[in-house]
């Protein structure tokens, strides 16, 4: 996963302690298959509790679904 831009910024001397990064992801379990830049969440970045930026992250590679061993595994990791 990564970013889908490379993203720079800034900051002034101090501001570095003020700044706060949080991930969302879109969604609690992620099931493959899926392409090559496929949203997979964002990070918003935050200066003093106000919106910097909101960066989404996405796959960097396709993701080829499981095999059925793989597949129940999961599953059951899940359900615990």
């Amino acid at each position: 996963m990564g970013d889908k831009d490379s993203r720079h910024s800034t900051l002034a001397r101090g501001e570095d302690q003020r700044v706060s990064v949080s991930w969302a992801p879109a969604a609690r379990y992620v099931s493959a298959p899926f392409p090559k830049g496929t949203q997979v969440g964002e990070v918003e970045v935050t200066l003093d509790s106000r919106p910097l930026a909101a960066i989404p992250i996405v796959t960097q590679a396709a993701v080829d679904r499981g095999g059925i061993f793989k597949r129940l595994k999961d599953r059951i990791e899940r359900a615990l």
